[in-house]
């Protein structure tokens, strides 16, 4: 039953001009904010190369990264990655779609949405459970600043 609901989403359904053109111009929004994400990602993996590990150090300055960091720092840029990897076959299957006529192409681009979705949220509810473990242990570990 699932997956009749996945491969007919829209089966029913008649795009008018209107929506088709809304539908190419989120697509092409998407892929703006997906190539400025990965230059912003290349950015940050040139600078990871720039100032490798901890190693020099002046009085209390350190020039380079700790290595919690530097792990911090990749593990941000490859979950980027997968993440908007979804939105990119959004902004590709979508407009093929709409450019085709393809309804299956446009069923699996918005299937690419609704799965960036649920992986955003997923993302966003273990960070806040992790936040929020970290106040809980800094609160009753004794301290009364919670950073």
């Amino acid at each position: 039953m699932q997956t009749e609901n996945q491969t007919d989403l829209f089966a029913g359904v008649s795009f008018d001009i209107t929506a088709r053109e809304h539908i190419r111009s989120m697509a092409g929004w998407v892929m703006t904010g997906v190539v400025v994400a990965i230059l912003g990602y290349i950015l940050s993996a040139a600078d990871l190369a720039i100032h490798p590990a901890a190693g020099a150090e002046t009085g209390n300055f350190s020039m380079g990264l700790s290595g919690l960091e530097m792990s911090v720092s990749i593990v941000f840029i490859l979950v980027g990655l997968v993440v908007n990897y979804f939105l990119y076959r959004f902004a590709i299957l979508a407009r093929r779609g709409l450019n085709n006529q393809d309804q299956a192409k446009l069923n699996a681009g918005f299937h690419s949405l609704k799965l960036f979705f649920i992986v955003t949220s997923v993302i966003c509810i273990v960070t806040l459970a992790a936040v929020l473990l970290l106040a809980l242990i800094k609160v009753f570990g004794g301290e009364t600043a919670i950073w």
